[in-house]
Parts: C-alpha cells; structure tokens; sequence
C-alpha cells in the first residue's frame, strides 16, 4: 500500500516535470501533451507484454513503467526537434511532420529495436534473481515496441491535429468578440 502511494505521487511528479521540461523545451504548452499521449499507449504495450509473456505486473514492473516513460519521451523529443527545424527551415507543419517521421525513422526505430535487442535475453531468464528483472524486461520490451510505433505515427498525428484545432480557436476568437460586443449594444 506504502509503495503503491509513493509511486502514485512519483507518477504525477513525473508526469508534471516531463510536461514543464518539454513546454520549456517546445516554447509551446500543446505539444508537450501530444509528446505525451505516447507514455499511455506504451504502458498499454507494456501490460499487453505482461499478458502475454504471463508474468504478472508487480512493483518492478511499475518501476520499469517510469524508466518506459523516459525513453518514449526521448524517441518523442528527438522526432519533435527535427520536426521543429524542419519548420524552421520553411516546411508548412505537413510537410515538416512528414520529413521529420521518415528522417527519424532510422533513428528512433534503431533505438528501440537495440534496447529490446539487449534486454530480450531477460525476459525468458530462469535463474533465481530473474524474478526481479523478467518484469521489467517485459515492460521495457513490449512497451517499447508499442511506443516505437506511436512515436512515429501517434505523435505526429497529435501535433498536426493540436495545431489544427488552435487554427481554428484562433479563428474564432474575433467572430466571438465581435458577437459579444454587439450582444452588449
């Protein structure tokens, strides 16, 4: 119960520091959060893993579960930092969501795929301190190969859609103030 409560608090710390190290980073306060959609979906491929390896999720695993969070977060920021220079250089946001996914493809697929690589050998270990490192083998591995996908996919798409919908707020703001301006004539 102890350990449950400090990494509930752990958890949002993280979750609150990664948001302000990433709207620092980004000069934007959306991006962080589509940079963050992807930790979700990890910890989704994380817990399909444990169903499937049939290991059961534990306090390692939890543990892995913030390890996880780090390392989508930096496939995240290195696809969102070409992206933004991609943008730098005159590339409309399609365009540079595009160039960006396909330069970085490499980059990020190769990262993942030489961690699940050099932790594979863990997850199917049988000797007595295994216990301790199958799970988070497991949740490193398959969170991984999850995330690797969203990255590339989920992020992009979350970027293109959070700037599409602050186009059309910001379009409708003076539609808005000139309505209310009238109302109150």
């Amino acid at each position: 119960q102890q350990l449950l409560e400090t990494m509930q608090l752990g958890g949002s710390l993280t979750l609150i520091f990664i948001y302000l190290i990433l709207a620092w980073s980004f000069s934007s306060y959306l991006w962080p959060l589509a940079v963050m959609s992807a930790i979700p979906l990890a910890l989704t491929g994380a817990i399909v893993g444990h169903w499937v390896i049939g290991v059961d999720i534990g306090a390692m695993s939890m543990l892995a579960f913030f390890a996880l969070a780090g390392v989508i977060v930096n496939d995240s920021i290195v696809l969102v930092s070409f992206l933004r220079r991609e943008q730098a250089a005159g590339l409309s946001l399609t365009a540079a969501v595009r160039s960006a996914a396909l330069s970085r493809f490499r980059a990020v697929l190769l990262t993942s795929l030489t961690t699940i690589a050099g932790l594979s050998p863990l997850m199917f270990e049988n000797f007595s301190l295994a216990i301790y490192m199958v799970p988070i083998a497991v949740t490193l591995c398959f969170g991984l190969a999850f995330g690797t996908v969203l990255v590339l996919l989920v992020v992009p798409a979350m970027i293109v859609i959070t700037e599409q919908l602050k186009r059309r707020v910001t379009n409708l703001l003076p539609a808005i103030r000139r309505m209310t301006i009238q109302e109150g004539n």
